[in-house]
Protein backbone atom coordinates (compact mmCIF):
# COMPACT_ATOMS: atom_id res chain seq x y z
CA UNK A 1 0.00 0.00 0.00
CA UNK A 2 1.11 3.55 -0.70
CA UNK A 3 -0.67 6.84 -0.03
CA UNK A 4 -0.66 9.84 -2.38
CA UNK A 5 -2.12 13.33 -2.50
CA UNK A 6 -4.36 15.09 -5.00
CA UNK A 7 -4.86 18.65 -6.21
CA UNK A 8 -7.12 19.08 -3.17
CA UNK A 9 -4.72 19.15 -0.23
CA UNK A 10 -7.37 17.56 2.00
CA UNK A 11 -7.98 14.51 -0.20
CA UNK A 12 -5.62 11.52 -0.26
CA UNK A 13 -5.87 8.16 -1.94
CA UNK A 14 -4.08 4.85 -1.59
CA UNK A 15 -3.02 2.26 -4.16
CA UNK A 16 -3.13 -1.23 -2.66
CA UNK A 17 -2.26 -4.70 -3.91
CA UNK A 18 -2.40 -8.26 -2.66
CA UNK A 19 -1.68 -11.66 -4.14
CA UNK A 20 -4.89 -13.68 -3.85
CA UNK A 21 -3.69 -17.00 -5.22
CA UNK A 22 -1.03 -18.65 -7.34
CA UNK A 23 -0.97 -21.60 -9.70
CA UNK A 24 2.33 -23.47 -9.96
CA UNK A 25 1.20 -25.45 -13.00
CA UNK A 26 0.37 -22.36 -15.08
CA UNK A 27 3.08 -20.20 -13.40
CA UNK A 28 0.58 -17.41 -12.70
CA UNK A 29 -0.81 -15.44 -9.78
CA UNK A 30 -4.10 -13.62 -9.28
CA UNK A 31 -3.39 -10.15 -7.92
CA UNK A 32 -6.01 -7.81 -6.48
CA UNK A 33 -5.50 -4.06 -6.79
CA UNK A 34 -7.79 -1.53 -5.14
CA UNK A 35 -7.89 2.22 -4.66
CA UNK A 36 -9.33 3.91 -1.57
CA UNK A 37 -9.91 7.62 -1.00
CA UNK A 38 -10.63 9.85 2.01
CA UNK A 39 -10.47 13.38 3.33
CA UNK A 40 -7.83 14.24 5.91
CA UNK A 41 -10.13 16.73 7.65
CA UNK A 42 -13.43 15.94 9.33
CA UNK A 43 -16.81 17.57 8.83
CA UNK A 44 -16.49 18.06 5.06
CA UNK A 45 -17.81 16.06 2.11
CA UNK A 46 -16.72 16.04 -1.52
CA UNK A 47 -18.84 14.48 -4.22
CA UNK A 48 -19.17 14.58 -7.99
CA UNK A 49 -18.44 12.54 -11.08
CA UNK A 50 -15.18 11.16 -12.33
CA UNK A 51 -13.07 8.14 -13.13
CA UNK A 52 -10.46 6.21 -11.18
CA UNK A 53 -7.71 4.42 -13.10
CA UNK A 54 -5.31 1.63 -12.22
CA UNK A 55 -2.34 0.54 -14.29
CA UNK A 56 -1.29 -3.04 -13.56
CA UNK A 57 1.78 -4.25 -15.43
CA UNK A 58 1.11 -1.76 -18.20
CA UNK A 59 -2.60 -2.45 -18.71
CA UNK A 60 -5.01 0.31 -17.70
CA UNK A 61 -8.29 -0.46 -15.91
CA UNK A 62 -10.93 2.06 -14.83
CA UNK A 63 -14.09 2.53 -12.79
CA UNK A 64 -16.65 5.32 -12.73
CA UNK A 65 -17.04 7.61 -9.72
CA UNK A 66 -20.62 8.79 -9.15
CA UNK A 67 -22.20 11.51 -7.04
CA UNK A 68 -23.33 8.86 -4.56
CA UNK A 69 -19.71 8.12 -3.66
CA UNK A 70 -19.26 10.81 -1.04
CA UNK A 71 -15.68 11.44 0.10
CA UNK A 72 -15.43 12.07 3.83
CA UNK A 73 -12.83 11.33 6.50
CA UNK A 74 -13.93 7.67 6.36
CA UNK A 75 -12.20 5.91 3.46
CA UNK A 76 -14.31 4.56 0.60
CA UNK A 77 -13.25 2.15 -2.14
CA UNK A 78 -13.30 3.60 -5.66
CA UNK A 79 -12.33 0.48 -7.58
CA UNK A 80 -11.12 -3.09 -7.27
CA UNK A 81 -9.54 -5.18 -10.02
CA UNK A 82 -8.43 -8.82 -9.99
CA UNK A 83 -5.79 -9.58 -12.61
CA UNK A 84 -4.00 -12.79 -13.58
CA UNK A 85 -0.27 -12.17 -13.93
CA UNK A 86 2.22 -14.52 -15.56
CA UNK A 87 5.50 -15.22 -13.79
CA UNK A 88 9.01 -15.50 -15.14
CA UNK A 89 10.32 -18.99 -15.90
CA UNK A 90 11.92 -19.18 -12.44
CA UNK A 91 8.60 -18.28 -10.76
CA UNK A 92 9.55 -14.69 -9.91
CA UNK A 93 7.68 -11.60 -11.06
CA UNK A 94 7.91 -7.86 -10.34
CA UNK A 95 4.51 -6.21 -10.68
CA UNK A 96 4.08 -2.51 -11.42
CA UNK A 97 0.96 -0.99 -9.86
CA UNK A 98 -0.17 2.63 -10.12
CA UNK A 99 -3.35 4.68 -9.94
CA UNK A 100 -4.75 8.11 -10.65
CA UNK A 101 -8.05 9.98 -10.43
CA UNK A 102 -9.91 12.41 -12.67
CA UNK A 103 -12.81 14.09 -10.85
CA UNK A 104 -15.04 17.15 -11.14
CA UNK A 105 -13.54 18.67 -8.00
CA UNK A 106 -9.94 17.44 -7.97
CA UNK A 107 -7.46 15.23 -9.77
CA UNK A 108 -4.18 13.45 -9.26
CA UNK A 109 -1.15 12.49 -11.23
CA UNK A 110 -0.31 8.83 -11.78
CA UNK A 111 1.40 7.38 -8.71
CA UNK A 112 2.40 3.86 -7.79
CA UNK A 113 5.10 1.35 -7.00
CA UNK A 114 6.66 -1.95 -8.08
Amino acid sequence: MATFGTTNKYINYSVNSQELSYDINSNTSVVRVWIDIWRTNTGYTTYGNGTVYARINGTVYSARIGTGQKITSSAIRLGTWDVTVGHNSDGSKAIGVSGWISHDRFSSSENGYT
